[in-house]
């Protein structure tokens, strides 16, 4: 039950009142009865190792819904009629308080010698969401199902609630030892409810036609949680739940990717990364590849859920979907700038190249085309870690609110990671928050280059050392497909660097740039044929005994084009005697005082 349904716990009658009262003033045709259930769940084979928990017995009683490896699937009735609304057969969530489905068969789980028989479980509806709750005849909650890409198909006369997170209950995690751990997803639910579509409802049916006139622009709204999928001793696979809203004037093509999937067509691609900010840089430590968006829920509005996500509709994907390998494909297949992709001969199409998809979930192991991030890097101490996601819109008129961030703070329960939520919601780049682009300080710059066929920012900061100044540059390709693969930054001759570093978020020392320097500057150069692709950071740093100012340096372009470079404005090392002395020897107000006693002292002088 929900908090509002525990404190009325002794008096049941009034809770059983009420929902047939709710729904008593709906009208009939929007009315539907659930005659029965089936729940299909599969628990993560890594979560159960790194927890010490184990299936021990298994009583299937329906096929599961899915047909994957691990998937088991149990039917449910209730005691007495479940009934729930959706206005035009448009279904939003469950109302007022209902009965519990009580399913046949069921499984026993196992830890340190103690025994959890969840034989005849029950699945509780929580009322005002789309929230399972997975209960023992004790009524204690053992396990959650949420976010939910929810579709009532009215011609087969079902509910259909596929994937979902299957999160621990607070009776599982105290029990494992981590009661922090609540409400962390550790599989995938799918819940497929029958139901009896009522005989008036055609009549009223609100039906929603696509208008894909008018500005495209989708906002990513929310990302309501952070958890793993799957982890090693070295790397840890994780994945971020992604809210969006179409904030625009036009419907959104939704498709699902390649036959015979479903419909086939445009859709969104979601990417999502890892950063963190230590020692004064910012720097991307993980990234997923593209998972392709399939089905819309459009919740929120009057328009059910589709493959079309309509102007003022919300969508949610969960985090076990956006680790689904059945989803997930290269970048290098997507034009970011564009949102085009060509299902023939991609990922999805293997052999024979025919348009169809013969490459599956099993294709992979447990990090390919994930995020994945290096365990080492994830304990560094004082830093501060973020996680983003952002949705690739073919057209959409607005890059920067597809994206969006929330800080996270990892920790290690036993063997398994946890990623709290430490922050809200913010939209754009989270290069943003290593340095404000509309209120930078003295000592940093953020500028945004839009290309006319992509975007990438180059931020930069210093900091003042005992003798010496730290530069730090970062350099963030948003979707400018041609790749940049060059960053020069001019230096006045004869003076020496140290504390050189690059990083690119991968321990891979063949495709990190090479740094040069000569009489113009410091260049840092790609790998030959290779360059810093869409979506992707990396940061540079070193020390030199000069003070900063505004400057222009420069970069180029991997892929031809009309032009092959641009300048950036940066802070660069400055051979300006009052910059220098300033600093030094604020109590002479004379510039020429200063310069004088500079040149004199021979600053600035070629050795």
């Amino acid at each position: 039950m929900s908090v509002f349904c525990k404190s009325l716990r002794t008096l049941f009658p009034i809770c059983i009142f009420i929902f047939p009262a709710y729904l008593a003033a709906a009208p009939v045709e929007d009315v539907f009865e659930v005659s029965e259930i089936t729940t299909s769940i599969h628990l993560y084979p890594d979560f159960l190792e790194k927890s010490g928990l184990a299936i021990i017995a298994q009583e299937p009683s329906a096929n599961p819904r899915r047909f994957y490896p691990g998937f088991t699937g149990y039917r449910g009735t209730a005691a007495q009629p479940f009934q729930f609304v959706a206005q035009g057969g448009d279904f939003e969530h469950f109302d007022g308080i209902g009965p519990a489905f009580t399913h046949e068969g069921g499984f026993v789980l196992s830890f340190q010698n103690e025994t959890i028989d969840l034989t005849g479980f029950r699945l509780v509806p929580e009322p005002g969401t789309v929230v399972f709750s997975l209960r023992d005849a004790q009524d204690e909650i053992w396990f959650t199902m949420q976010f939910p890409h929810a579709e009532l198909m009215l011609g087969r006369a079902k509910l259909e609630m596929r994937h979902m997170d299957l999160g621990l209950g607070p009776a599982l995690a105290k029990r494992i030892g981590h009661p922090t751990l609540a409400g962390y997803h550790v599989g995938i639910a799918e819940v497929e409810l029958a139901v009896r579509v009522p005989d008036s409802l055609y009549k009223h049916l609100k039906m929603c036609t696509p208008d894909y006139e008018g500005a495209i622009d989708i906002e990513l709204t929310n990302i309501n949680f952070v958890g793993q999928l799957v982890a090693n001793t070295e790397r840890v696979a994780l994945a971020p739940s992604a809210e969006l809203r179409n904030v625009g004037e036009a419907d959104v093509p939704w498709f699902r990717a390649i036959e015979p999937d479903g419909t086939v067509g445009e859709h969104p691609y979601l990417v999502m990364n890892m950063y963190r900010m230590h020692e004064g840089r910012i720097e991307q430590i993980g990234s997923s590849d593209v998972k392709h968006a399939f089905f819309a829920i459009n919740s929120g509005c009057d328009c059910p859920g589709d493959q079309i996500l309509f102007a003022g509709c919300t969508d949610l994907y969960a985090a076990s979907t956006n680790g689904d390998f059945f989803h997930l494909a290269p970048r290098d297949e997507v034009h970011a700038f564009t949102g085009d992709w060509d299902s023939l001969g991609s990922h999805f199409d293997g052999e024979p190249v025919d348009n169809r998809r013969d490459h599956f979930a099993g294709d992979h192991d447990a990090f390919d085309h994930r995020l994945v991030v290096d365990v080492a890097e994830l304990s560094t101490e004082n830093a501060r870690y973020f996680v983003d996601a952002w949705y690739v819109v073919g057209e959409d008129i607005n890059l920067f609110n597809n994206m969006g961030y929330r800080e996270v703070r990892p920790n290690l329960n036993g063997a398994i990671w946890s990623f709290t939520l430490i922050s809200s919601q913010m939209t754009g780049s989270v290069l943003d928050m290593w340095v404000d682009p509309l209120e930078p300080s003295a000592d940093e710059t953020h500028q945004v280059i839009d290309t006319g066929e992509g975007r990438y920012s180059i931020a930069s900061r210093t900091e003042s050392l005992d003798t010496a100044t730290r530069y730090h540059y970062s350099l963030f390709n948003h979707d400018f497909d041609r790749q940049l693969n060059t960053l020069h930054i001019p230096i006045p001759p004869g003076f020496e660097m140290s504390n050189l570093l690059f990083l690119d978020g991968d321990t891979e020392a063949a495709n990190d740039w090479q740094v040069s320097q000569n009489e113009m500057g410091i260049t840092w150069t790609a790998p030959t044929e290779t360059g810093l692709d869409w979506g992707r950071l990396i940061s540079f740093s070193f020390d030199i005994a000069l003070a900063p100012e505004l400057g222009n340096g420069q970069v180029t372009y991997l892929e031809t084009g009309e032009t092959s470079w641009n300048t950036i404005p940066v802070l660069l090392p400055s051979c300006k005697p009052q910059n220098q002395w300033s600093a030094l020897l604020p109590q002479w107000p004379s510039v020429k005082v200063t310069t004088l006693v500079a040149e004199r002292a021979g600053l600035c002088a070629t050795p």
